[in-house]
């Protein structure tokens, strides 16, 4: 399903209720994606720049999952036309120098705040709770999921009732068996607010004027059948998953619409997409043309 292709799949699920089903979509597909690492092509116009600053110029630095201030080194043995170093902490014992390149220098960035370097850093999350971000994501790291932006998934619904739903709370079991680890979905979400990197972002069907991606996600999670019927020709490019609730107003609008769609399809979907479906869940996979 998740291939770029020709082809598209179609995902359809009538529920009972579509509480937080879209955003629990959204957070099993970055999951997934995550997998992917995003591959960042040397950027040498950048690392000119850093490489530029001054020795102990302050600078930002992601690394191990956490951002660190530390400053440029005068280390001129380590300097080369293609890398230079960077003090994390010159403490005894816990001495830690980075090595910017124009394959990692989106790691790097000029600070105004006064280098930490001289003692030891233990560095600032980068996600609020880091210890169940990597329980759920698995093999990935931290750095693989905040780093770099790519439209894995828009989702496609009432924009204040999915950000309620992506700083919902829920707990995993830690890897010993023994307790259970909290932490937000918004987390793995990795929505586009602000400046930061992200992985998805929210098209709301409410706004008069809604924003809309500039470049073709991977996927299109519609929550609810007013959505679909609103925008399924304008994610036509996309795999699509559709969330509806057997009681909303436009249900049977969107079924005969699925129905449709249907009749026309080129092929069979993989059913294990929809294989942890609870019972009582319709479904429906198919593949068609866009």
């Amino acid at each position: 399903m998740l291939a770029c292709s020709s082809e598209r799949t179609t995902v359809v699920l009538a529920l009972p209720i579509l509480d937080h089903c879209a955003v629990l979509t959204a957070m099993a597909l970055v999951c997934r994606l995550a997998e992917d690492k995003i591959l960042n092509e040397p950027n040498l116009e950048r690392f000119e720049k850093l490489a530029a600053l001054e020795v102990g110029h302050p600078v930002r630095v992601l690394s191990k999952g956490r951002l660190f201030v530390g400053e440029v080194a005068n280390l001129p043995a380590d300097r080369t036309a293609t890398a230079f170093a960077i003090t994390v902490s010159t403490k005894p014992r816990y001495s830690e120098h980075f090595v910017c390149t124009a394959q990692n220098c989106m790691k790097v960035e000029p600070s105004v705040e006064a280098s930490q370097a001289g003692r030891r850093q233990r560095g600032l999350r980068i996600v609020e709770n880091a210890e169940f971000t990597k329980i759920m994501l698995g093999g990935p790291s931290l750095e693989d999921l905040c780093l770099g932006t790519r439209l894995d998934y828009v989702l496609v619904g009432v924009r204040s009732r999915l950000l309620e739903e992506a700083e919902t709370t829920i707990s995993v079991w830690a890897p010993t068996g023994k307790s259970r680890v909290i932490g937000s979905m918004s987390d793995l979400l990795r929505l586009r607010e602000g400046s930061r990197d992200y992985r998805g972002m929210i098209v709301s069907t409410t706004a008069k004027d809604p924003r809309m991606p500039t470049k073709t996600p991977r996927v299109a999670i519609f929550n609810g059948a007013a959505g679909y019927l609103k925008f399924r020709d304008r994610f036509a490019l996309s795999h699509q998953v559709l969330l509806l609730d057997r009681s909303e107003p436009r249900f049977r609008e969107a079924a005969s619409q699925v129905n449709r769609q249907f009749y026309q399809r080129i092929g069979e979907g993989p059913e294990e997409v929809v294989a942890d479906a609870p019972v009582g869940v319709e479904r429906l996979v198919f593949v068609e043309r866009p």
